[in-house]
């Protein structure tokens, strides 16, 4: 980056140092101090640290597309020696380091280990992926129960936008309660859902409504077994029911256009196999957990088809009314 990339090259007819203008590399290693690392707090004692964190760019197209703002990442992490945290608000992948993020709360930590996969302990991520990387546990938990802050006046509208704000809210809760259920705390479970549910009002982002990519209720799907997984089948009923009947209604409506306009069920196919895959996801939830709630649910293969989703982060999507 420094011998390189920070070449002087001025443009003879404006006068200006522009650089470099290609990139002949895409894959780096960052070195990596592990007593220091540990030291500092960036890894966890029990965390497996690499000597080097080795990544590669992905190409675009075939082709390696590097922007300006991807060249300013590289040089903060270049130049840091992991003496400050660097951190993201989504899981950023588009320059190869994704694997090495690990979510603390709603955001996500550059980190030199090797990071796990609690995430796959749940029903719902091995039929829709998983939303996010390894999470933190113990310091996400604090992050979001003691430290995070938010409300909105009872009745207040979401649109679209701010809908998926508050679903990556009520998410980050989920995912923490689960892990949190999954390694024997319950009680800290049920503290995250109850405070989630004092933040975020049904009656303002329902659990369950028909969105772009069907992501609310996939959305909905995790923070449903986040409950059973809690053991709080109250909150789990509720969520249940607002899915299967929004479900219900959308199968009711695809079936309605497929059989009697068929003209205007045309590109709507992937969406009504989609909704029937949830509508299987939520009745093999119900299975699982309902009756005897379980921490651990061991994985059903075969039974349903998968779910192909490109749900990212807010903060990486374009306004609903932009072009």
């Amino acid at each position: 980056m420094k011998n390189e990339m920070g070449k002087s090259v001025v443009n003879e007819e404006t006068g200006r140092d522009e650089g470099p203008q290609t990139f002949g590399e895409r894959r780096f290693t960052v070195p990596v101090d592990t007593v220091f690392v540990r030291k500092n707090g960036t890894a966890n004692p029990n965390d497996t640290v690499v000597n080097e964190m080795r990544f590669e760019v992905p190409l675009q197209s075939n082709r390696l597309i590097i922007q300006k703002n991807d060249l300013a990442i590289l040089n903060i992490i270049a130049a840091n020696n992991w003496k400050r945290p660097i951190y993201f608000t989504s899981p950023y992948t588009s320059l190869g380091f994704g694997s090495y993020l690990r979510k603390d709360g709603l955001t996500y930590r550059l980190v030199p280990i090797k990071t796990e996969r609690p995430q796959d302990k749940w029903l719902i991520t091995q039929r829709v992926g998983s939303l996010s990387q390894d999470m933190n546990i113990d310091s996400a938990t604090k992050n979001i129960l003691d430290k995070f802050v938010y409300s909105s006046k009872k009745g207040t509208y979401l649109d679209e936008e701010n809908r998926r704000h508050g679903l990556s809210i009520r998410t980050t809760f989920a995912e923490a309660a689960g892990d949190n259920a999954d390694i024997g705390r319950k009680d800290v479970a049920n503290k995250l859902l109850n405070k989630c549910e004092s933040m975020i009002s049904a009656g303002d982002l329902p659990y369950a409504m028909i969105s772009r990519s069907s992501s609310h209720n996939i959305y909905g799907l995790y923070y449903l077994e986040a409950s059973y997984k809690a053991g709080n089948m109250s909150l789990a009923e509720k969520v249940r029911a607002a899915l299967k009947k929004d479900l219900e209604q959308e199968r009711s409506y695809y079936n309605y256009l497929r059989d009697e306009r068929e003209d205007l069920f045309i590109g709507l196919e992937m969406e009504a196999r989609d909704n029937e895959i949830m509508l299987l996801i939520l009745d093999d939830l119900n299975k699982a957990y309902g009756q005897n709630p379980q921490t651990n649910v061991p994985a059903v293969e075969g039974k349903n088809p998968t779910i192909i989703t490109n749900i990212k982060d807010s903060a990486k999507r374009k306004d609903s009314n932009r072009k």
